[in-house]
């Protein structure tokens, strides 16, 4: 993790960030590392802007977010606070919390692969898929070899998001979601 990523572990801002919603506009914010608008964010999760000042205004007192500068003098765009963040478990957390946390992001996940599935079901059996619903399989390694892994891993998420960065949905581009989790399969004090 680098040292430019603000950590979240407030439970009131893991509980702000448990809306889906939320979540897709905090993410734009910080994929562009640049302005957007509530009107923008809006467009990307199908809300009115009101309703999504309204929810950019609850993640605000979380820290993760703040208002930028009004460039026309309408509307004032919203801004990254960090180059990133990540949400943490504190270190008094109890399970509800880390229930909490685990399922921001494991919901939002769900609901678009089971929407991938369903859309899937109603094509040929010879499609084309160009998305992995969900990949596991199970390695046995040396922790500094989970170490190596997990970095060879993010450089590839860094080199495509990097990729992404100044670009917009149209014409091919979609945007897609990733998840990516190495757990051991026995839980040790350690872990």
């Amino acid at each position: 993790m680098s040292s430019h990523t603000l950590l979240i572990s407030d439970p009131r801002a893991v509980r702000a960030m448990a809306n889906p919603l939320r979540q897709v506009a905090v993410d734009e914010l910080y994929r562009r590392q640049g302005p957007a608008t509530a009107t923008e964010l809006a467009e990307l999760v199908g809300l009115s802007p009101s309703a999504m000042s309204y929810h950019l205004r609850a993640v605000e007192v979380t820290g993760l977010i703040r208002r930028g500068e009004s460039t026309d003098g309408r509307e004032r765009p919203w801004l990254p606070a960090a180059p990133d963040y990540s949400l943490v478990a504190s270190a008094d957390a109890d399970a509800v919390h880390r229930t909490i946390l685990i399922d921001s992001r494991l919901t939002p996940m769900r609901q678009r692969m089971e929407e991938v599935l369903a859309a899937r079901s109603v094509r040929a059996p010879d499609a084309d898929i160009a998305y992995m619903v969900l990949a596991t399989g199970q390695m046995l390694l040396a922790p500094d070899e989970v170490a190596r892994l997990q970095e060879r891993v993010q450089e590839i998420f860094d080199e495509y998001e990097a990729l992404s960065a100044d670009r917009r949905e149209t014409g091919d581009l979609r945007r897609s979601r990733y998840m990516w989790s190495v757990l051991p399969e026995r839980v040790q004090p350690e872990d």
